[in-house]
């Protein structure tokens, strides 16, 4: 920005000498290269002239105060507030008891090199009107504070560590940033947190496992809740009609009959419904919500393999189709007792199961019960057997079977079942690839947007 009157002469006569060449360029045969340079050169006559206006509404009175909320906002506010006051370098150096040389030096490098505390002395000769994190009696915590703080409310550390304070955050941009995604993920700053603010209880629809831990539901629960907020942004249209029936609902799902789970993650965005996965190991196993008509779901199965997911998937969806207006649901461990014994999570599951069977389930199970003769060591023979009759991709019909196994206390197959599954590609990264080329990102803000990188980067695993 302009800081003094000979900075805003010296952008006069540029302004000058770019028309100038402007006029040359226009005067000359047509090409690309031409059409290019002309482009080049218009776009920094805006930048100029935008700033030559910025200078003159500060220094002719139009403005009365700068209101600065975040320090990264302090460098910038300073110079624009001495211009406001019409104090020259000079001027604003003996009112502050500094060389004029520190201030032309701070000016030019943009107060990136002096402290917090002067800055704020400075910023109090000033009319600027300092709130937030930039008020000049409140200190914003330590990073390791924070993470403290934020721990003692509950937040899991995958969920600092991996989206709210990932690698490589430093300075004072950095300290914004992290509370403008605070505040986005749950409506609170790290103003508030510091004053002892907790995370605000999610209205669910649903009953989470007993014996979860209070604060850590709640922040989780205003986590999920945040997330999906977020990627509802970044759906163009609202939830459309869905099929409540199972087999309309396979058709949906996979129009050409094949059991795939990216063409069942496309069809679900092809209708409104926004689905994302999450890697952290919290112990929760998906998500669902409605907001404004905007369906989300969030899959964090254990496995790797699209079977799991699939089933995930398949049973959210359940839920969104049999719940009426705005809800939202965290789903409890997959293996534990009250999930498995919930009424509602039973119709869910048998309906994600006869869409993945093809209505076939009871008739597999008999096959598979007839072949195995009640023998768990004889099961692995029996799934293959009856996942080839009914066309049954083996994998998912060996996780009906494992499930079933240990509903009935029999045994725990799951180990069984897993060899079962065909060697594929990381599900999680099959959901993240048809999420990034179907969300609209036009609507997110930066912060919005940093948040989802961090949700969708990938790792080495």
């Amino acid at each position: 920005m302009i800081a003094t009157q000979l900075q805003y002469q010296v952008t006069q006569d540029r302004i000058k000498q770019f028309y100038n060449s402007l006029s040359a360029l226009q005067g000359s045969a047509s090409s690309w290269l031409r059409d290019l340079q002309v482009r080049d050169i218009r776009d920094k006559i805006a930048e100029l002239e935008s700033a030559l206006e910025q200078y003159d509404s500060l220094t002719t009175g139009d403005i009365k105060y700068i209101v600065v909320e975040r320090l990264a906002d302090l460098p910038n506010a300073l110079i624009k507030a001495r211009l406001l006051a019409g104090l020259s370098q000079r001027e604003l150096a003996r009112q502050t008891r500094q060389s004029l040389l520190k201030i032309q030096q701070w000016e030019r490098d943009g107060y990136s090199r002096v402290s917090v505390d002067v800055i704020r002395s400075i910023a109090a000769t000033l009319p600027i009107e300092l709130r937030g994190w930039a008020r000049t009696d409140v200190d914003p915590p330590s990073r390791p504070a924070l993470k403290t703080l934020l721990a003692r409310a509950g937040l899991p550390k995958e969920v600092y560590d991996d989206v709210i304070v990932p690698a490589g955050f430093e300075g004072i941009a950095r300290d914004d940033e992290i509370d403008r995604r605070l505040e986005r993920l749950f409506g609170l700053g790290v103003a508030q947190f510091a004053n002892g603010a907790g995370f605000d209880a999610v209205p669910l629809r649903f009953k989470l496992p007993a014996n979860a831990e209070q604060s850590r539901t709640r922040a989780y629960a205003s986590y999920v809740e945040g997330v999906c907020s977020i990627i509802a942004t970044t759906q163009p249209s609202v939830t459309g009609e869905l099929p409540k029936h199972w087999s309309e609902m396979r058709r949906l799902l996979f129009p050409d009959g094949v059991i795939s789970l990216a063409t069942a993650v496309r069809q679900c965005w092809s209708v409104g419904i926004g689905v994302i996965g999450l890697r952290d190991k919290v112990a929760f196993h998906g998500a669902c919500r409605r907001v404004d008509g905007r369906a989300t779901i969030i899959l964090k199965p254990s496995s790797r393999h699209s079977s799991r997911w699939l089933f995930s998937l398949i049973h959210e969806i359940f839920h969104i189709i049999s719940e009426d207006g705005d809800f939202t649901l965290i789903e409890g461990d997959e293996t534990s007792r009250d999930r498995r014994e919930a009424p509602n999570e039973r119709r869910a599951n048998r309906f994600a199961a006869m869409v993945l069977t093809n209505g076939a389930l009871a008739d597999a199970f008999t096959m598979v019960s007839r072949r195995s003769g009640g023998r768990v060591t004889n099961l692995t023979a029996a799934v293959r057997a009856a996942a080839d009759f009914y066309r049954i991709p083996v994998g998912i019909l060996a996780n009906l079977v494992a499930e079933d196994v240990q509903s009935s206390g029999r045994a725990n197959w799951w180990g069984s079942a897993e060899k079962l599954q065909p060697i594929e590609e990381n599900s999680w990264k099959i959901v993240r690839d048809v999420f990034i080329e179907s969300f609209d990102r036009r609507f997110l803000n930066s912060t919005e947007a940093a948040v989802l990188y961090q949700l969708l980067e990938t790792r080495d695993e």
